[in-house]
């Protein structure tokens, strides 16, 4: 007596917040930031392409990010063989069927999303390889833009085009095919060639392994 529950008023309201809408993009790269951070904490362009690749590996399963990132960068760009040891304590088989209940799936972005690793069990590799491949995509396809524009800059007096303009949408395969038959340096030819390279790897969805990215990620390759 003498106390009361305010109760809600009429023009108020609860949201309720569905497993589908809780977890996004943003919060399995930070998950996937954090495991790798205590492994490697030095910021590169590979570190990105770690990442982002973690984290399209891992989705919403924190501890299989940690534990990937533990195992080291190559397992993280190769990881199949990793994921079919992490099923084993699960007891996930080829016949396991597909569902949140038993964690197989799970929602990321309001997408509902297969786990990688029964994925691998199942032997559906080409699923997996599509998620590095769209990870790689996310970070490298932006930094060979990036290369791209530096190469115009510092290879303008090499190359040719009907306008200014035209020579600011040059593809990066043509100014290595005008750089390659020009007295560039020797070092721009290269740095155009292996920019080429990536750029058509990606584009036939080829992903890159650790010691390309190791190179490209080097401070001598930057232009």
């Amino acid at each position: 007596e003498g106390s009361s529950i305010d109760l809600p008023k009429p023009d108020e309201g609860i949201v309720v917040l569905h497993r589908r809408d809780l977890l996004g993009e943003a919060d399995v790269l930070s998950v996937a930031e954090m495991a790798l951070a205590s492994v490697d904490p030095t910021p590169s362009l590979l570190r990105r392409v770690l990442v982002h690749t973690l984290a399209a590996t891992a989705l919403w399963d924190a501890t299989l990010a940690e534990e990937l990132a533990l195992a080291g960068p190559f397992e993280v760009l190769a990881p199949i063989p990793f994921l079919l040891r992490y099923s084993g304590p699960l007891q996930w088989r080829g016949e396991t069927a597909t569902a949140e209940d038993n964690g197989t799936m799970g929602y990321v972005d309001g997408e509902l999303r297969v786990h990688s690793a029964l994925l691998a069990v199942k032997g559906e590799h080409t699923r997996i390889g599509q998620r590095l491949w769209r990870a790689q995509v996310a970070v490298l396809l932006p930094w060979v833009e990036e290369q791209r524009l530096e190469l115009l800059e510092r290879g303008r007096v090499f190359l040719l085009a009907p306008s200014r303009e035209e020579l600011e949408i040059m593809e990066i395969g043509a100014i290595w095919w005008q750089l390659r038959d020009s007295h560039a340096p020797g070092e721009l030819k290269r740095r155009a060639n292996s920019l080429r390279q990536i750029r058509n790897a990606l584009a036939h969805r080829r992903t890159l392994g650790l010691r390309e990215l190791r190179e490209i990620s080097s401070p001598n390759f930057l232009v």
